[in-house]
């Protein structure tokens, strides 16, 4: 489902009120290819946030109902953006204390239209430890997901079944 959501630049970017914030996309230029034609990025402005305070504000306009069911132009949740972004974990954290453990469970899993989780985007392999904490993912779910994690994270993973198969064959 395409959002439509309108498109500005950053110079252009204001929240007045709630409608702003859910229906708004931010266009960053990134590069250009070799013909001189521009590259951009799509974000959210919750992605964009330069402050965690300013991330409060904007989260703290919404219910939580908005928070769980709110999509970029790509399908994506909150997470996915912020994560693209590379916030850090205490975004994650107020997310959280805002709709606590099962909505945030289901952020986390949700798909966007390349049919990529929030947790699959993370390249920080810090953050993706604590998500996991958080989430109690469990590891048929992160196998499911290592064909579109980071190397890093995936070394991770790999070392996380290996020693628990490991522990497995002492055991028996």
């Amino acid at each position: 489902m395409w959002n439509n959501k309108s498109i500005v630049n950053p110079e252009e970017f204001e929240i007045k009120d709630k409608n702003d914030l859910l229906n708004t996309m931010i266009r960053i230029k990134v590069d250009s290819d070799y013909h001189g034609c521009a590259e951009y990025e799509f974000h959210t402005p919750f992605g964009l946030c330069e402050t965690l305070d300013k991330f409060r504000e904007y989260i703290s306009m919404l219910t939580i109902d908005e928070i769980i069911n709110y999509r970029d132009n790509y399908d994506g949740s909150i997470l996915h953006d912020i994560v693209t972004c590379n916030k850090d974990l205490s975004y994650f954290k107020y997310i959280y204390s805002v709709v606590k453990y099962r909505n945030f469970v289901k952020l986390v899993k949700h798909k966007d239209r390349s049919g990529n989780d929030a947790i699959t985007k993370i390249k920080d392999l810090n953050l993706f430890k604590e998500i996991v904490k958080i989430t109690g993912i469990e590891r048929d779910e992160i196998r499911r997901m290592t064909d579109k994690c980071s190397n890093e994270i995936i070394d991770y993973i790999t070392e996380l079944i290996i020693d628990e198969t490991k522990s497995s064959l002492l055991r028996d």
